[in-house]
């Protein structure tokens, strides 16, 4: 959210807010209904599948985060 809030403009930032916790709400809606019908296949795949979201989410926060440093060393 902080990163949201610093890259959008003022006129902006009241949209990005709600739009960002618009989406964390159906997220926390959905998202345990989402992982209770794939764990019926079995909890390893459930496991599995929460493990690369979190893997993904990982890469995408260390690639952003070397894209900044490079940006401020320009």
């Amino acid at each position: 959210m902080a990163f949201l809030n610093e890259v959008v403009p003022n006129s902006l930032k009241g949209t990005i807010s709600g739009a960002y916790y618009l989406f964390w709400g159906i997220g926390f809606f959905f998202g345990p209904i989402i992982i209770g019908q794939i764990t019926k296949s079995g909890l390893s795949l459930g496991y599995q599948l929460f493990s690369a979201f979190l893997l993904i989410e990982a890469l995408i926060l260390v690639f952003c985060s070397k894209e900044k440093a490079n940006n401020k060393g320009q």
